[in-house]
């Protein structure tokens, strides 16, 4: 049997995990700071409220809706419209997971072969994501310096697109903040990148799983929600702004110069109505849960 090159991934753990099976295995008590699962720190989201809200959301019948149901894009914008934020339900899409969300941009915006810039160090499941897509990734830097804290290297992102390879990249991806590195974004590699962008014409991947959770109570860190000066998609869902992963309630929100919104937009509908994963009972459910 014949099985797509899409599929040829590496079939030995790496060295950290050999490393971690082997102190488990000897005995050792390992405390894993790559666990990213809310569910397996003990940050158990009440058990009777969940319950309460799957139950009542039963009820509902299924309406699709290539952004997902309008009533849940509505408790989402009421979330955000209580930090400050005020997004268009309209330009909302609702999916089971932000993994899911990367895998229709990564339709929307590459080719077979393309290439997707994403920082480094950084989270090893966007390169099995871009392979699934028959699309490249390609890793810019990000440096610690002290005692501004890490941002990314633009020299590196540069020498991307100023070498052959530049011709294929078609997006940045910016966690936002970094997972591993707790960074946010900043304002002035904000601008650089997004010179880059206009030069190159790229889109913007924001993923803000991770926001709400600065190491520094003391600043405020750059938000890309309605982020306009380019075509921008925030990333964000119910698994780590809930600690609910099990729910598998994600989104994608888009912004930038409207022309290019509605382009995107109109296609980013053809590609979700294509699959309708988002769970009506958990789209019901949403606005009870947030």
């Amino acid at each position: 049997m014949n099985f797509s090159l899409r599929t040829t991934f590496p079939e030995e753990p790496n060295e950290l995990e050999k490393a971690r099976k082997a102190l488990l295995a000897s005995g050792q008590t390992v405390f894993n700071l790559s666990q990213s699962n809310p569910t397996q720190t003990g940050l158990v989201f009440p058990p009777e409220v969940l319950s309460e809200a799957l139950a009542e959301a039963g009820r509902y019948p299924y309406s699709p809706d290539p952004h997902g149901m309008k009533a849940a894009r509505e408790a989402v914008a009421r979330h955000f419209a209580g930090k400050g934020i005020a997004l268009d339900p309209g330009r909302l899409f609702l999916c089971a997971s932000t993994s899911e969300a990367y895998s229709y941009l990564f339709k929307l915006l590459c080719d077979p072969g393309d290439i997707v810039l994403v920082p480094q160090p950084g989270y090893p499941l966007f390169d099995n994501l871009a392979q699934l897509e028959s699309v490249q990734t390609i890793g810019y830097s990000l440096v610690y310096e002290h005692p501004y804290g890490w941002s990314a290297d633009i020299s590196s992102i540069k020498s991307v697109l100023e070498s052959p390879a530049g011709k294929r990249v078609r997006t940045i991806v910016l966690i936002n903040p970094n997972n591993p590195t707790g960074s946010y974004v900043g304002g002035a590699e904000l601008g650089e990148i997004v010179s880059l962008c206009r030069k190159y014409s790229l889109a913007l991947i924001a993923d803000q799983v991770f926001f709400d959770y600065s190491l520094d109570p003391h600043h405020e860190p750059l938000n890309l929600y309605r982020f306009g000066e380019v075509l921008t998609f925030v990333l964000d869902g119910f698994s780590k702004c809930l600690c609910l992963p099990q729910v598998k309630l994600g989104w994608a929100y888009v912004s930038g110069p409207e022309r290019e919104v509605r382009a995107a937009m109109g296609k980013l509908e053809i590609i979700t109505d294509a699959f309708l994963s988002a769970g009506t009972p958990i789209m019901a459910a949403a606005g009870n849960l947030l």
